[in-house]
């Protein structure tokens, strides 16, 4: 998700600190459109996910203070670098796990809530700017 959306890293990962007033997205703030219209992730058929071609994440609170804003993207057709599939595997992890709706789309595990954390995001985005530098000449430390 990350990579995706890049937003504010604590909307899209674990709190770096315990009183953080980040408002990281949940299974519930995750709708899929697919061709009946929107499903969400917390209570569709897990089958009906695989047909998803977008992916809305609704914000539930937002530095400007405007809360039920959301943002989208579309399929990219390709089976890894998609925010739609991405998003989708996550949903169906957690649906799997039978998370509770409420429980943060950076929890690997809804029991221990095993996280992904923004050093994580940081680091990999660091990666891949180093690998992708010979042709962007994006400087992989100031990111």
């Amino acid at each position: 998700m990350g990579f995706f959306y890049l937003c504010r890293l604590g909307e899209v990962s674990a709190p770096s600190l315990p009183q953080s007033e980040s408002a990281p997205f949940r299974l519930c703030d995750v709708e899929f459109v697919v061709d009946s219209g929107h499903v969400t992730a917390d209570t569709t058929p897990i089958h009906l996910i695989d047909y998803a071609h977008g992916v809305r994440l609704l914000f539930t609170t937002q530095k400007n203070g405007t809360a039920g804003e959301k943002i989208a993207h579309g399929c990219t057709g390709d089976h890894l670098l998609c925010p739609t599939r991405a998003i989708a595997r996550l949903a169906k992890h957690l649906r799997q796990l039978q998370a509770p709706r409420t429980t943060p789309l950076h929890c690997t595990d809804p029991v221990t809530c095993l996280s992904v954390h923004a050093r994580h995001i940081t680091a990999a985005l660091r990666h891949e700017a180093r690998l992708a530098h010979p042709t962007t000449g994006i400087n992989p430390n100031k990111l």
